[in-house]
């Protein structure tokens, strides 16, 4: 399976958890901003308050590059400023995992505190 570019969706409000994401694959390429992704967005009309959902890859080789774009590359699970529920978790299952130029496995969250 190869995902090159990106693919986004959301609503204008998201009141629930996120599913768990299931990837099973030979082999799995991510190449030039290909990417597969659990993330909680807030901005704009939309905002979430629901746990983000897990992520599982599964593959005999998975490939992570970032090539020639200033894209992000990889697989992420993030959560972002004013997001109220928590960040889901990755798992990779692989015989080998290659990084190249760039390309990223990432979890994060970003957290807003407001100061007296």
């Amino acid at each position: 399976m190869v995902v090159s570019g990106g693919i986004g969706f959301g609503g204008p409000q998201v009141t629930a958890s996120g599913g768990k994401v299931t990837i099973d694959a030979g082999e799995l390429d991510l190449l030039d901003g290909g990417l597969i992704a659990t993330e909680s967005l807030v901005g704009g009309d939309r905002f979430s308050i629901g746990d983000t959902g897990a992520l599982s890859v599964h593959a005999g080789k998975l490939l992570i590059s970032g090539g020639d774009t200033p894209v992000f590359s990889g697989i992420a699970s993030s959560t972002q400023f004013g997001k109220t529920g928590k960040g889901g978790p990755i798992e990779i299952v692989a015989d080998t995992v290659e990084l190249r130029n760039g390309g990223l496995i990432d979890a994060r969250a970003c957290l807003q505190t407001q100061l007296g």
